[in-house]
């Protein structure tokens, strides 16, 4: 696992002063803050052939304060920390195995934290996605394990609401059959499919 960001790094090219201190504080408060309830929304649209991926590349904004925001949370959700809101699964169920952080050259991120196989085979999993835009007129987003790069199966379908969403899902698949993991956006109406988080990690 890659170590996660210093600050310094994080605030590359920011050289006010005032500037430096105002993101120092948020940072101390995204450290500090406590783990993200579970905001998922089911979909009812089948998973997309892989044949579309990439087929169509989208014009986004990119607002680079959020960046700072995303690899913070990323320090503070993603890397060794993920865990359950009241109410939902124990704590042997939401500590996990290993993490896999999710990168896009924009301004979202996220993070899978993978856990142990349970007695029936079942692998608990937890999303968490920072950044993306919330999506209207059947368009959706679909996590995906890849091969040779290109998605091959789902294990997700959501969409997300406000800054930061979390996913959970079980699955029973084999990950050592495949090479990565993807989070692409799927457009209803085109049938594209553009891909907005990967990793080349299992």
């Amino acid at each position: 696992m890659s170590r996660p960001p210093e600050f310094d790094e994080l605030i590359q090219g920011v050289d006010d002063p005032d500037e430096r201190a105002q993101l120092q504080r948020v940072h101390q408060l995204l450290l500090a803050a406590e783990a993200p309830p579970e905001l998922s929304f089911g979909l009812e649209t089948p998973p997309p052939a892989a044949a579309h991926f990439w087929s169509r590349p989208r014009r986004r904004r990119v607002r680079p304060r959020l960046v700072l925001a995303a690899a913070v949370l990323l320090t503070t959700f993603g890397l060794g920390y993920l865990m359950g809101s009241p109410g939902g699964p124990s704590d042997a169920e939401t500590r996990f195995a290993r993490t896999i952080t999710l990168e896009s050259g924009g301004d979202a991120a996220g993070a899978i934290g993978i856990g142990k196989r349970d007695d029936n085979g079942n692998l608990p999993m937890i999303l968490t996605v920072t950044g993306l835009e919330r999506l209207y007129d059947g368009d959706y987003y679909r996590l995906a394990l890849t091969k040779k790069g290109e998605p091959v199966v789902t294990c997700a379908t959501f969409n997300v609401s406000g800054r930061r969403t979390t996913i959970r899902m079980t699955n029973a698949y084999n990950l050592e059959g495949f090479d990565g993991w993807v989070v692409t956006l799927w457009d209803a109406k085109t049938h594209d499919e553009e891909p907005v988080l990967s990793s080349n990690r299992i």
